[in-house]
């Protein structure tokens, strides 16, 4: 996903926020395919992701060397994408520190205060049991899947 921005934004030139979107919105289909994979067949979840991965990065390096000619994209970003993702605090720590913490926080909210958060526990514990609670399993496990990209 990351040389997806770079291809998108360092070597077609367009804003760096359009490389990003399009970034995570490959990961978002990456994740909808590992998700649709995984609850349509008996195959282990592991094996799947791990699978994807490697197709996914010959593609990556195989896309990557027909549109620019090889494996490496050079990405110089715009002063508004180093101010957000890309500065030292302190000298010390990048900036993403923040924007990690950011998405730990929503993680703690979505698993221990939204009702979603119960249906993730039940379903890492028992899926049948979730299943007969009503919870959409299926549809519960694609999301996952999408959320972790």
């Amino acid at each position: 996903a990351s040389l997806t921005a770079a291809i998108l934004s360092g070597y077609y030139g367009l804003p760096d926020w359009l490389g990003i979107a399009a970034a995570l919105g490959l990961g978002l289909a990456i994740g909808l395919i590992n998700g649709v994979f995984v609850t349509r067949t008996t195959i282990p979840s592991l094996i799947i992701t791990i699978g994807t991965m490697f197709g996914t990065m010959g593609l990556t390096l195989g896309l990557t060397v027909m549109i620019a000619g090889s494996t490496g994209v050079s990405l110089v970003p715009d002063e508004l994408t180093k101010m957000l993702l890309g500065q030292y605090l302190g000298g010390m720590f990048q900036v993403t520190i923040l924007w990690w913490l950011v998405y730990i926080a929503a993680l703690l909210w979505l698993l221990h205060i939204s009702p979603v958060g119960n249906w993730i526990y039940a379903l890492g514990g028992d899926k049948e049991s979730a299943r007969n609670a009503g919870i959409p399993t299926k549809r519960l496990t694609i999301g996952l899947f999408m959320l972790s990209g």
